[in-house]
């Protein structure tokens, strides 16, 4: 699983088997949906279950910049195994807004939506306030750091003032070594792999969508 999140296509089968019509589900901020394997345990043998990992987690492609561009691209990605409709949808944190998006496209295409699970997502506001901010990249691994931690349940040794002073490399490696801490990536997720979670989650929370 940990592999498939950096092997590159979007649509990962988490649970392929059954003979229900399968249900996608994109993940939050990070774009990544190993975490989803543990809803995968909940759910009855026959049910496929999707994720739709983010556009860029392989630290070479560039993430999406827009919602509808996200939405777009995951239809596509859906469609290659299930070419018509009714289509079953989540999204979690910031991917209901994407999920929401992608129930708006397909039924202007004359689709189906026979499920909207909208999860944990903060309503829509006029202006998306992380824009105002002008974060730097290490402001940005600072917030990582320290959300992921909490997550986790263990303080990270990170600090702005110990990132300003490092090259960019330098705050990636020390970012890196820090989540190894908890376990936030396998043994053998990279440097390349990191930067490309950090480019997500930097273009998925400046992302403004107001429907």
């Amino acid at each position: 699983m940990f592999q498939r999140l950096f092997s590159w296509s979007t649509l990962v089968p988490i649970q392929p088997n059954g003979n229900k019509r399968p249900f996608f589900l994109v993940p939050g901020g990070g774009g990544n949906v190993v975490y989803y394997s543990y809803l995968a345990r909940h759910l009855s043998s026959d049910q496929p279950f999707y994720g739709l990992q983010a556009v860029g987690l392989d630290g070479e492609t560039e993430p999406y910049t827009r919602v509808e561009d996200i939405a777009a691209h995951n239809i596509q990605e859906i469609q290659s195994i299930q070419p018509q409709g009714p289509y079953l949808l989540g999204g979690h944190s910031f991917a209901g807004k994407v999920a929401f998006e992608m129930a708006q496209q397909l039924q202007k295409q004359g689709q189906e939506v026979g499920l909207l699970a909208i999860l944990d997502t903060t309503a829509p506001e006029p202006e998306n306030k992380m824009t105002s901010l002008g974060w730097n990249d290490a402001m940005w691994m600072l917030f990582i750091g320290k959300f992921l931690g909490y997550l986790f349940g263990k303080e990270l040794d990170i600090s702005y003032k110990a990132l300003e002073k490092l090259t960019p490399d330098a705050q990636l490696n020390h970012l890196y070594k820090q989540l190894q801490q908890i376990n936030f990536f396998p043994t053998e997720t990279g440097i390349k792999q990191l930067r490309g979670f950090l480019r997500v989650f930097i273009a998925n929370n400046l992302c403004y969508y107001f429907p």
